[in-house]
């Protein structure tokens, strides 16, 4: 059974101080949904003005635990980092979760503003046997520089900051959400790269994901991970690329279509893609065009293809667009109000300056995955 937590209101559809709670779902094959009651509501003294972000780390034994950010308001806002375990771990479905009262696991620190410290991310353990996790701050006070915080602990409780920040930004103002993670280079093995561990050591490449709130962006970049020093260095100028998403790539938040993530051939670009049981959907096959040229400037109707291929997934108000065998990929938010059903179109285009030849497209209709239906009363 695969879970899945997210940032939710159960009291309405706006977000804001106070009413985040973490939803919570499950699935058989990451495609079809079914929602359960909240894992994390705002009930305790440490997260009473909401559950923000956080992550999940699967402890020896097989126990999940949630990391994530309680936020508490006296004189001035303080957020601060908790920890959260299965009431009954023998339950496959996980559904309710306890808040040991020895919360918070990590307080705010002495050099960091009260609502500039989140987002703790999946733990790993180092060569040394020590769990690290991350954790987004901006450090220095108000003006202070964008970092991304390790942490390192024993027993999943006394947390020490490392003395270096994992990375760190001028130009960011402020990051959010960050993750660290190994990726799949050519000629090594997908296996090798298991996740359940942590990031692996020595040459292997790393993606780190950030969240930039200057730009209300994400960025993935791809360089090297220190697993002594804990520090990340990317392959790219960082400072100059800030605001270049030609070199980083950007996505929307909320629930997207579940991906898997490769380095190119040559190493330096990441690619991502559908999983392939997105595939599942595919119910009648549609072939638009065979053979068909596309002037430069021109753009060729798929004839008989509504929005509802796979070559774009529209869930209402998001498109998700992959092109390039996962070079391109493009979340964007969109409030269409005319092009529905028959008014809805894909497109071929071609934006250079020569004569391109389609020599084989596919397209299928997909049907409508289930997701987050409430079953019973």
């Amino acid at each position: 059974v695969y879970h899945m937590f997210y940032q939710y209101n159960p009291l309405g559809a706006v977000w804001g101080t106070g009413n985040l709670s973490w939803g919570h779902s499950v699935s058989r094959d990451l495609v079809n949904w079914d929602a359960l009651d909240t894992a994390l509501d705002p009930t305790a003294p440490f997260d009473y003005n909401g559950c923000w972000s956080g992550s999940a780390t699967i402890l020896p034994g097989g126990i999940p635990a949630l990391l994530y950010t309680g936020r508490i308001q006296g004189d001035k806002e303080v957020q601060v980092q908790n920890v959260a375990f299965p009431k009954n771990p023998a339950d496959p479905l996980l559904r309710e979760w306890v808040k040991p009262a020895y919360n918070p696991v990590i307080p705010l620190p002495a050099d960091v503003p009260g609502d500039n410290f989140r987002d703790p991310t999946t733990a790993w353990v180092g060569r040394d046997g020590l769990w690290r996790i991350a954790v987004a701050a901006k450090v220095g006070g108000p003006n202070g520089i964008a970092s991304t915080l390790i942490y390192r602990s024993k027993d999943f409780r006394h947390w020490k900051r490392n003395a270096l920040p994992l990375y760190t930004s001028r130009a960011a103002g402020m990051v959010e959400c960050p993750d660290l993670f190994p990726v799949a280079e050519p000629g090594v093995e997908e296996g090798r790269l298991g996740y359940a561990s942590g990031p692996a050591s020595g040459a292997v490449r790393h993606v780190l994901k950030l969240s930039v709130m200057n730009t209300t962006q994400d960025y993935y970049a791809v360089g090297r991970y220190d697993d002594v020093a804990d520090t990340f260095v990317p392959e790219v100028d960082v400072e100059r690329n800030a605001d270049d998403c030609r070199t980083w790539r950007r996505f929307d938040y909320g629930h997207t279509v579940p991906r898997k993530v490769w380095l190119d051939q040559d190493g330096k670009q990441v690619r991502q893609w559908p999983i392939e049981e997105i595939e599942t959907l595919r119910s009648k096959r549609v072939v638009g065009l065979l053979g068909a040229q596309v002037n430069a400037g021109g753009m060729n109707k798929i004839v008989g293809v509504g929005a509802q291929a796979d070559v774009e997934a529209i869930d209402h108000s998001v498109v998700e667009s992959f092109g390039g065998g996962g070079r391109t990929c493009i979340t964007a938010r969109v409030y269409p109000e005319h092009a529905e059903n028959k008014n809805s179109h894909v497109f071929v285009f071609n934006n250079g300056t020569g004569l391109v030849k389609v020599s084989k497209l596919e397209a299928w209709r997909l049907a409508m995955a289930s997701v987050n239906v409430v079953h019973g009363g």
